[in-house]
């Protein structure tokens, strides 16, 4: 989950990437460490989200609602929360999915899944 630790370790990370005094691939480095923190955070975030639909009443409560209403005592649109939902399923189908793109103009297959790429990726410590 984000905690004010990795919060401030991605603040370090973009500034890093924002330091005219170190090599541009020291600042695209820092620019990739701070983005992977920041997947890594979404990706459990909506892990929980997930799990506290399928195991809590929240779920259920929204489907049950009407389109146009809030559900629970909540603030936003039902169907609002609906498509956030098909955003998050479809959000973590991309995560498992292969890696199949064209870079610099050559066809490549990655052997690890996005998911993999980002909760794998080696810690680097803020300096």
């Amino acid at each position: 989950m984000l905690t004010k630790e990795m919060a401030t370790q991605i603040q370090t990370y973009w500034n890093q990437s924002q330091d005219p005094t170190v090599s541009a691939v020291q600042q695209f480095e820092a620019m990739l460490r701070a983005g992977l923190l920041l997947a890594r955070a979404t990706i459990n975030i909506v892990d929980a989200a997930q799990n506290h639909w399928d195991n809590s009443s929240s779920g259920a409560a929204i489907l049950a609602a009407t389109d146009g209403e809030a559900a629970g005592g909540g603030q936003y649109d039902v169907e609002y929360i609906k498509e956030i939902q098909m955003m998050y399923l479809s959000y973590k189908a991309w995560l498992i999915a292969d890696v199949e793109a064209t870079f610099m103009g050559n066809p490549v297959t990655v052997d690890k899944t996005p998911r993999e790429l980002i909760m794998q990726a080696p810690v680097v410590p803020a300096s």
